[in-house]
């Protein structure tokens, strides 16, 4: 059987052999050193033809921009890919023949560029934490001297946002959205100092220059990386900052037609099949096709709902378990002035968390109905 590769395809292929090859050192020696603009075009022409008008080439350009996020240089490589993203999005994305392609490319490009940012190095604020409750936010402790931070926030302010994403008490909020930049990036931080709204700019620093830190699980840098192609989208909702969920679905089409349905907008979720309850990561679909498979938009809405479900699952989970912490650490409490204080505040967090628990409960049951709903669907 024989192959046929497109002209784009060919182009592409060639773009990324020769920006591995500089990378990793082994180019022809007329091909002269590896150099950024290099990289550069080889991203260009892959972003471009994620919005190619056929499917294979919009896949072979998937493949080549998973391949470059790989490669390149960690220093350089995000920064590189999300340059290319950039440029499309102002130019063509911005037109009214782009806008169509625009949820294809976004989510093609979230999916195929994370390993370049996983690979990234990773941004510190230069702080310490205060393990004082708070109503709102996160408290801080000492800063970091060497660090922006240092002079500009101090022990006590309690941090409200980071980048216009809201910081919630008792989360993971910060770190995420500390994680959710590059060294060198500045970010607004939102705090109250003695009750004072007000807004600081900072520089990150490098978290490889503070002390005994542990290295961020892949659960915190997936939620980051959700969180930074949200902004990267212009989106100022932050609605899933408290989730790890794979946020682009992009599935192969049952044929290789170039007619599709431009998409408005391409969701975030994970893929699964019928009957799954476990969903698991799907490949790449922004859009169905009109007329290749009539139960495509039903897959794709139970594809989302499971995705939602594991959220709610894991949340209640969550807290069920935080509950059954603060119980065991009220009884730890001493039977002293400062003991009964404690205690009084820890029931107060454990009736927040059953108050939070409730309408978990019961979006869980909608979800799972729905879920049943869509089941007997697809089996009609």
């Amino acid at each position: 059987m024989v192959t046929m590769i497109s002209r784009r395809q060919r182009q592409l292929a060639a773009a990324c052999a020769i920006s591995l090859a500089t990378t990793w050192g082994f180019a022809q020696q007329d091909s002269g050193p590896a150099t950024p603009a290099t990289d550069l075009e080889a991203a260009r022409a892959a972003v471009a033809d994620l919005a190619s008008e056929s499917w294979l080439d919009r896949k072979a350009a998937s493949d080549v921009l998973e391949q470059l996020a790989r490669a390149l240089r960690p220093e350089t490589a995000l920064h590189t890919l999300e340059t290319a993203l950039a440029e499309w999005l102002a130019d063509r994305g911005a037109s009214a023949e782009g806008e169509g392609d625009r949820a294809e490319v976004l989510a093609r490009f979230e999916l195929e560029a994370k390993q370049a940012f996983f690979n990234a190095p990773r941004a510190g604020l230069g702080i310490t934490y205060d393990r004082t409750p708070a109503d709102r936010g996160v408290r801080l402790g000492d800063t970091v001297a060497n660090f922006d931070a240092h002079g500009k926030l101090r022990a006590g302010d309690i941090v409200l946002a980071l980048s216009g994403a809201p910081i919630k008490s008792g989360s993971m909020d910060l770190p995420v959205s500390i994680a959710s930049h590059l060294p060198g990036e500045e970010t607004v931080i939102s705090l109250l100092r003695n009750g004072e709204p007000m807004e600081v700019t900072v520089t990150l620093g490098r978290r490889k220059d503070l002390r005994s830190v542990a290295a961020l699980d892949e659960r915190v840098l997936r939620r980051a990386w959700a969180l930074r192609m949200d902004r990267l989208r212009g989106q100022k909702s932050f609605g899933r900052l408290d989730t790890d969920l794979a946020r682009s679905v992009v599935t192969a089409p049952p044929s290789a037609s170039t007619a599709r349905l431009r998409a408005a907008e391409a969701d975030v979720a994970l893929g699964g099949q019928p009957g799954q309850y476990a969903a698991r990561r799907a490949g790449v679909v922004a859009q169905t096709i009109p007329g290749n498979d009539p139960l495509a938009g039903i897959r794709a809405e139970l594809s989302r709902l499971n995705g939602d479900l594991e959220g709610v699952v894991r949340r209640a989970i969550e807290i069920e378990q935080s509950v059954r912490k603060l119980e065991l650490e009220v009884h730890a409490t001493a039977d002293t002035a400062d003991g009964r204080a404690t205690a009084e505040r820890l029931r107060g967090r454990i009736t927040e968390l059953r108050n939070e628990l409730g309408p978990l409960q019961r979006e869980q049951t909608r979800l799972m109905q729905e879920r049943v709903r869509l089941i007997e669907a697809l089996s009609q």
